[in-house]
């Protein structure tokens, strides 16, 4: 999804059919709503990276792509842009047993729900010009941040409104009356609440725990 602005999820995503994995990339941004939910057979990942690099080639999110090129497993996440997009996950997301859930962006806030049954979650936030790197080991992925500067030269438009962290309360509260706030602050017990200017008691967020038995995942850094 390439349009320029952030994608704003408010229902069910589903996917029949066979086993296949299923994996979303926005530059501009993700906003999964309390609305939100995930059928899907198999892993799910969303990412706000410029390209997603197979054995033989780029998935681009601007520029020209060879289809044929892009078979297989993912191997990697490139994030071309200076401050790369905000995911932001308010709904109840889930996938079947064993399988992986991961949201790699700019930041990632997640004020509802992620569950991997005996499975792998991983929330991730990089900094501009990286790559993640993907490894796939019976569809565990490792990622794995690499500093080096990234390969090739892309060119993103610059009507691409990318999701900041200025916009976070904008988005958790929807069209409320509390739609103005402009900070989030989080109290020394752990709660969140959405702030404008010194007025700290305009709403308070519930944040969740997440769900992640079994395995736990890392995020690791290497340098070249």
């Amino acid at each position: 999804m390439v349009g320029g602005d952030p994608s704003v999820i408010e229902g069910l995503i589903q996917l029949t059919g066979g086993n296949s994995n299923l994996f979303l990339m926005n530059p501009a941004g993700w906003v999964f709503t309390n609305g939100a939910s995930l059928d899907v057979p198999g892993s799910f990942g969303a990412t706000t990276a410029t390209r997603i690099g197979f054995n033989g080639d780029y998935f681009n999110a601007y520029g020209d792509n060879d289809y044929s090129q892009l078979t297989g497993n993912p191997t990697r996440l490139i994030f071309d842009q200076d401050n790369p997009s905000f995911i932001i996950n308010e709904a109840n997301l889930a996938v079947p047993n064993e399988e992986t859930l991961w949201m790699v962006g700019g930041g990632v806030v997640s004020t509802g729900t992620v569950t991997a049954e005996n499975g792998n979650i991983t929330l991730a936030a990089v900094p501009g010009k990286s790559q993640v790197e993907l490894s796939h080991d019976g569809l565990v992925l490792d990622l794995v941040l690499d500093a080096a500067p990234v390969e090739g030269n892309v060119d993103v438009p610059n009507t691409v409104n990318g999701l900041r962290s200025v916009d976070i309360p904008r988005y958790i509260t929807g069209g409320s009356d509390v739609g103005h706030a402009d900070t989030l602050e989080v109290a020394d017990d752990g709660s969140v609440r959405l702030v404008y200017g010194n007025n700290s008691t305009l709403h308070s967020i519930q944040t969740q725990r997440i769900n992640i038995n079994k395995k736990l995942h890392r995020l690791g850094a290497k340098t070249r």
